[in-house]
């Protein structure tokens, strides 16, 4: 979700960030967005932790109140023996199914959280900020280059003995 998606950006940008000092900034929205998803899960959690036994116990109530009711019945003789195990049994294949249902509920409520995620990331808009940038500073003067040499550790040299000048305005690049 947006906290996956931040986290990957976070990573990849990793340079910039740090050019910008913006790390500081970066965590508390990581943050913010581990706290959020953290919430919506709490909320499943919850939803989940208190439906399922639920469940389980009205299957439980219905399944004692068939053992008792017509146990009792069964010892007084209006319900005869036979029925009675086949009541014992249709009660078990009515109930057992509450609880796939129990369990249809809580995956419902799982992705229902990730699908409010998901559109919370989708409605988000893009924040492109400005403050903090650097401004090239305004220089005067040139800049005059004589006998540059550059090699990678202890590479042979990438660069020999380079003179060069530039004046304001002017860009070099080396290639």
């Amino acid at each position: 979700g947006q906290l996956a998606a931040r986290l990957a950006n976070a990573i990849a940008g990793i340079a910039t960030i740090k050019s910008f000092t913006r790390e500081h900034d970066e965590l508390d929205r990581l943050s913010a967005d581990s706290t959020g998803y953290c919430e919506a899960n709490a909320r499943a959690i919850r939803i989940s932790s208190a439906f399922i036994p639920l469940i389980r116990m009205a299957i439980l109530a219905g399944f004692l109140a068939t053992l008792i009711v017509g146990g009792l019945k069964t010892l007084d003789g209006s319900l005869n023996v036979g029925l009675y195990g086949v009541l014992v049994f249709l009660t078990q294949r009515l109930l057992w199914p509450l609880t796939g249902l129990a369990e249809t509920v809580d995956l419902y409520e799982r992705a229902m959280a990730s699908t409010r995620r998901v559109l919370n990331l989708m409605d988000t808009p893009v924040q492109v900020s400005r403050e903090g940038r650097l401004r090239p500073a305004q220089l005067s003067g040139h800049i005059h280059v004589e006998g540059l040499s550059f090699a990678y550790g202890d590479g042979r040299p990438v660069l020999q003995d380079i003179d060069f000048e530039l004046h304001p305005g002017q860009t070099l690049a080396l290639v």
